[in-house]
């Protein structure tokens, strides 16, 4: 299957727009760092220890927790009712209260509801369970941030079977804050870095915490990365490689925005590195109910010029297998080499914001904004 040529020039008109926006030349170099890739042991002790800051902050007294087992993922639930969930590949933790969906509306009519209210809402919570976040990044570098990034509302409606024709009015029940992982200023895309579901009153739902930790501040190289008519290249094959496995057309789709940044891999796969990666949001053209189940895609390739840590879902495993969405979470737990092709960390060159080509008084070289937004739970390849 070919690559459309028009989208793949739109790719690297993105790309382009982009480094001028950041004010960054093509020639720019981008640190890799190292990841900690936890053991079995050490993420049911963090599920553990961010349980229990979670029940400190919703006043609730910790209680010993019921720990099971399967080969991907442990559970973890207290006398209170509170579950956790933590995934051994990556160390992704989610926390689920016993709070029941019909309970606790935020809002009973759609128009009484202030988005500003619900974002500040989501920030409070956010101050509220820093110290269960902060189990997950102590004491973060400098270069490392975490911005609000986008707010959902869940809402509904329903038709009482004695007015079967007159809708009843919708209602807000929840709202979810997403807050993304900054690092030199730019985004490290994939599922939210962090997401707050909450009810009426700040009420916490659950919360999901996707945070693979640095295993130094110091990174272990710098990397130039490939002009944007290869990352266009690059962006364009991986969707053509997807769109073969669903036997549909790759000349549906537009991009929305191109961006460069950091990857964090599904939570069923283990990380050894930070890359910089090209990222698109590719919007279908067609309804997402078409026929041919043409759906908006997240694609992100590496943006090095040597190869790295393999990131795509048709990359070959260890064994020479290709690594699917579900791949078994020992996908790569096998040692990476990662000093072939790398250029060593060069101080002039590198700014105090780690990043070769930018000017150190400018504090972040990406320009997100609402429109860059992914919801909580968006894997590579769908959204």
């Amino acid at each position: 299957m070919g690559v459309n040529n028009q989208l793949q020039d739109a790719l690297a008109a993105g790309a382009q727009e982009f480094l001028a926006r950041a004010q960054l030349g093509v020639d720019v170099s981008v640190p890799v760092y190292a990841l900690l890739v936890p053991s079995a042991d050490e993420v049911e002790r963090q599920a553990s220890r961010i349980l229990e800051r979670v029940q400190v902050s919703q006043d609730i007294r910790p209680s010993r927790a019921r720990l099971t087992r399967t080969q991907e993922t442990c559970t973890l639930v207290t006398s209170s009712g509170i579950r956790a969930l933590a995934f051994y590949a990556s160390g992704y933790v989610t926390i689920q209260t016993p709070l029941k969906g019909h309970q606790h509306f935020i809002s009973a009519r759609e128009t009484d509801v202030n988005p500003s209210e619900l974002i500040r809402a989501a920030e409070g919570l956010m101050e509220r369970l820093a110290p269960a976040a902060n189990l997950m990044h102590p004491e973060p570098p400098a270069f490392e941030k975490t911005r609000f990034e986008k707010l959902w509302q869940i809402k509904g409606t329903s038709v009482l079977p004695e007015q079967p024709n007159q809708a009843q009015p919708v209602v807000t029940s929840r709202a979810v804050g997403a807050f993304r992982r900054n690092v030199h200023g730019l985004s490290v895309f994939g599922p939210a870095s962090i997401f707050i579901k909450f009810a009426a009153s700040s009420q916490l739902d659950s919360l999901g915490m996707d945070w693979r930790p640095l295993r130094a501040a110091t990174p272990l190289a710098s990397t130039p990365i490939v002009p944007p008519d290869r990352a266009a290249a690059r962006l364009a094959e991986e969707l053509s490689l997807e769109r073969m496995e669903s036997e549909g057309p790759i000349d549906g789709y537009t991009p929305e925005w191109v961006r460069l940044g950091y990857l964090s891999l599904p939570k069923r796969r283990t990380q050894a590195l930070l890359q910089p990666v090209w990222v698109t949001l590719l919007r279908a053209k067609s309804s997402p109910h078409a026929v041919n189940g043409t759906l908006d895609r997240l694609i992100a390739v590496p943006a090095s010029t040597t190869p790295l840590e393999p990131i795509s879902r048709y990359a070959p495993g260890p064994d020479g297998s290709s690594i699917r969405r579900r791949a078994p979470s020992a996908g790569f737990r096998q040692p990476v080499s990662i000093e072939r092709g790398l250029a060593p960390v060069d101080p002039v060159r590198m700014s105090g914001e780690g990043i070769g080509a930018k000017p150190a008084q400018n504090p972040s070289i990406a320009d997100p904004s609402a429109e860059d937004s992914i919801p909580p739970n968006t894997e590579l390849g769908k959204r």
